[in-house]
């Protein structure tokens, strides 16, 4: 199951959204062969890239814990409970019947509470993108109107709450990527750090997809 501790509920549907996913298939062993339905009856699910292709998105990856830990400034580890981000997911999206999703946390010892979050959407196509992240937008009630800045993407949204949290959408292709920094304390970066560490963690994701 993924970690819930330290992330906060209201900015936190995408989480609820992948394990409403896993609870799917929780008739099936943890072998993520076996834990992806097959598709030969599905028509939304047939329009969906391959599992080999949604395999790629490996978010862990998407930047390193040594380049992660410089921009935070203290120690980074990937959090190894529930799902690292090896395992795409297929999952209904925030308006898409189905997508594929996978995700990564990242534990920061010397801040408890601080939640460095990478989510990224697989869809069918760039339009179904540009509708996932429309929804998203909707579903984390920001109002915020997406921008158009070198190196994010082909939309991006750049959002602090009213908790100080660091929430980034980026539309790029046929995926949908979010970046939060959240945090339940003091004993944390500022507001304004988190947003100016979650801008330097967008960049270097957007450039590995």
């Amino acid at each position: 199951m993924i970690r819930l501790q330290g992330l906060r509920s209201d900015c936190r549907w995408t989480l609820a959204m992948t394990l409403a996913a896993g609870l799917a298939f929780t008739g099936c062993s943890n072998s993520t062969r076996q834990a992806v339905p097959k598709p030969r009856h599905s028509t939304a699910s047939s329009l969906l890239p391959s599992y080999s292709a949604a395999a790629e998105l490996k978010p862990c990856e998407s930047v390193s814990t040594r380049t992660l830990s410089s921009i935070i400034g203290k120690p980074v580890h990937v959090d190894k409970i529930g799902d690292v981000g090896e395992r795409p997911m297929l999952s209904q999206g925030a308006v898409l019947p189905k997508i594929w999703v996978a995700t990564c946390n990242w534990g920061v010892p010397a801040y408890p509470t601080l939640a460095p979050y990478l989510q990224i959407e697989l869809t069918p196509s760039t339009a179904n993108a540009l509708a996932e992240f429309n929804g998203i937008r909707t579903k984390m009630a920001i109002a915020k109107d997406p921008v158009r800045i070198p190196g994010y993407g082909q939309e991006a949204v750049f959002y602090t709450d009213t908790h100080g949290d660091a929430i980034i959408l980026i539309l790029k292709g046929p995926k949908v990527i979010t970046v939060e920094l959240t945090a339940t304390s003091r004993n944390a970066p500022s507001p304004l750090n988190r947003m100016k560490m979650a801008k330097e963690i967008t960049r270097i994701v957007v450039m590995k997809q």
